[in-house]
């Protein structure tokens, strides 16, 4: 049985395959018994768990057929689905609670005297936390506190692609937007195998140049 910390989280990741995505090889190999991996559910008990997607670098060439520009072009490892993380937010269900007594214990110096423990109710052991010198110390609230003269703070967006039309760069479609290159040239293979004259009023560009709507 695996016993994880309430508050913690449990991540599952692998880097066979990328997950979600429909491939055509494997190394030199083709698949035969199925083309794309996923995982379905996750519970933690009786009680299904809501999860998070986890990433891992893989070789887009080693999954997907494509000609050696595309190989030379395109990015040699892209981010994709490799797992799941559980957990990490708020507490989750399970199907038992183990309840655990907070205690210290207080020692007489000389010794000479028994030692003697205390046991904490959950409403003085907050009450402690909040008041203990750490969390009223001016240093810890200075760390904390952000600076008046610091700049905000700067995020870089994970970086998306779009398929958009050769004439003005603007988007096809809403849902025509992926985290990786290689799913958005699957979706315009997609198109292009239900309407041949898409594949060339179509390319996949990243989402920085796409037009603003």
């Amino acid at each position: 049985m695996l016993v994880v910390q309430p508050f913690g989280a449990l991540e599952v990741s692998q880097k066979v395959v990328p997950l979600d995505l429909t491939i055509s090889r494997f190394g030199a190999q083709r698949p035969d018994h199925g083309t794309t991996f996923r995982i379905t559910d996750v519970g933690l008990g009786p009680h299904p768990a809501e999860t998070a997607a986890v990433t891992e670098q893989f070789a887009p060439a080693q999954f997907l057929d494509m000609s050696d520009a595309e190989k030379l072009s395109r990015k040699s490892f892209e981010r994709f689905h490799a797992g799941v993380r559980v957990g990490g937010g708020d507490l989750p269900a399970a199907d038992y609670v183990t309840a655990l007594d907070v205690v210290y214990e207080v020692i007489y110096i000389p010794e000479g005297q028994r030692p003697v423990r205390f046991k904490l109710t959950g409403a003085l052991f907050d009450a402690l936390v909040r008041g203990a010198a750490v969390a009223r110390s001016a240093f810890s609230r200075a760390r904390r506190a952000p600076s008046p003269l610091a700049t905000p703070k700067v995020t870089i967006a994970a970086e998306q692609f779009g398929v958009a039309t050769t004439s003005d760069l603007a988007l096809h479609a809403p849902s025509l937007v992926f985290d990786t290159e290689a799913e958005a040239h699957q979706a315009l293979a997609r198109l292009g195998r239900s309407d041949p004259a898409l594949s060339r009023e179509l390319q996949v560009v990243p989402m920085y140049e796409v037009r603003a709507a």
